[in-house]
C-alpha cells in the first residue's frame, strides 16, 4: 500500500470513493445532501490540488485508490469572545468499504497530523454527522473530542 499526495489524474477515482460517503449522507439527511457522482467539481478540485492551503492524500493499492483525506489549513480570526487560531480542517477522510477496519483510516489521519504540525496548526477540526456512529467511534478512538453540536429546527 502506498500513501501519496493526490494529483489531477486522481479526479475520477477520488470522486468515485467520495460518492460512497455522499450516498450514505444523502440517504440519512436528504434535506442537506444530494446524490451526485461528482462530489467535488473539477474546477474546485484543481484549486485544491494547486492551493497551498489544501492537503489531499490518497491511499492506493495495486494502482487503485482505496482511501483519501482532504484537509485545509485555516486561520480563524479573533472576534467577540474568540481568539485567532491556526487549524487544519479535515473535510473528508474515507476508506473504500472493502478495505475498512484495516488501519488505512488511522494511517491517513497520521498523515494529516504530520502535515498539520508542519504547517503550525494547533488543532485538527472536522464535522461528523450524528447518524454516522461508525465515524464517531473511529474519531473517538483516534483521540478526537467533541467540542460542540450543530443543531437544527425543522420548519414546516
Amino acid at each position: 500500500m502506498n500513501f501519496r499526495k493526490a494529483t489531477l489524474g486522481d479526479f475520477r477515482a477520488l470522486n468515485t470513493l467520495l460518492f460512497e460517503s455522499q450516498r450514505m449522507h444523502a440517504n440519512a439527511l436528504p434535506e442537506l445532501f444530494s446524490i451526485s457522482r461528482t462530489v467535488i467539481p473539477y474546477p474546485d478540485y484543481q484549486t485544491m490540488i494547486h492551493g497551498s492551503n489544501f492537503h489531499i492524500i490518497v491511499a492506493e493499492e495495486h494502482g487503485k485508490l482505496i482511501g483519501y483525506s482532504i484537509t485545509e489549513l485555516t486561520v480563524t480570526s479573533s472576534g467577540i469572545g474568540r481568539s485567532s487560531s491556526r487549524a487544519a480542517y479535515m473535510y473528508y477522510l474515507g476508506v473504500d468499504t472493502s478495505h475498512q477496519k484495516s488501519g488505512i483510516g488511522r494511517k491517513l489521519f497520521e498523515e494529516v497530523k504530520k502535515w498539520a504540525i508542519q504547517n503550525k496548526a494547533k488543532t485538527i477540526h472536522l464535522n461528523v454527522w450524528s447518524f454516522n456512529q461508525n465515524a464517531v467511534a473511529f474519531y473517538n478512538r483516534l483521540g478526537m473530542k467533541e467540542i460542540g453540536k450543530l443543531m437544527a429546527y425543522e420548519l414546516h
